[in-house]
């Protein structure tokens, strides 16, 4: 784990995942090591094989709350997810929740994947905790924004997306939350 730090720091995310798979090769059990791949996978644009790193924590530790969570996030946040996706991503998300019950990344995640289920009610009252919760978190505002839009509160999406692209990090979803935000 520390290589793979050291490499990262270096620029050579290449060798990073390279290490972090021989670790977990001899180490399977190695949570640390599949967290750090699959948000290496998650940060070059490669969904598919974060999910399997993921997949494969959960297989090591059961109760790894955020592995359960981010794979719960991309199964939910893949266009192409079906009800069979989306349904083991609401179990996930449970998962994640009765472990960090009151954590506003628990709380968007399931939130946003009752969004995606169609469940605007379920969706606006756990995204509208989280955002409570953590109030300057790009992310957490995007999605109350875009649900906020989807249920044409048009004035209150136009306030969740600004606090969304004011914020300094880079989240997923950034680029859409502007382009919603340039049509309002």
């Amino acid at each position: 784990n520390n290589l793979a730090r050291l490499y990262l720091s270096q620029g050579k995310t290449a060798e990073a995942i390279q290490n972090l798979q021989a670790t977990i090769e001899k180490s399977p059990g190695n949570t640390a090591a599949h967290m750090t791949l699959a948000f290496l996978f998650e940060q070059s644009g490669q969904p598919e094989k974060a999910k399997a790193v993921y997949e494969k924590a959960l297989v090591a530790d059961p109760y790894r709350w955020a592995a359960a969570n981010n794979l719960a996030f991309l199964l939910a946040d893949n266009p192409a997810a079906t009800p069979a996706d989306l349904d083991r991503a609401l179990e996930l998300a449970q998962q994640a929740e009765q472990q960090r019950p009151e954590d506003p990344v628990v709380l968007d995640t399931l939130g946003w994947v009752h969004y995606k289920r169609g469940d605007m009610e379920t969706a606006m009252a756990l995204l509208t905790s989280a955002v409570e919760k953590a109030p300057d978190n790009g992310a957490l505002n995007y999605h109350l924004g875009q649900l906020l839009y989807d249920t044409n509160q048009l004035a209150a999406a136009r306030e969740k997306l600004e606090a969304a692209m004011a914020d300094d990090k880079d989240f997923a979803g950034k680029a859409e939350a502007k382009e919603l935000l340039e049509k309002l």
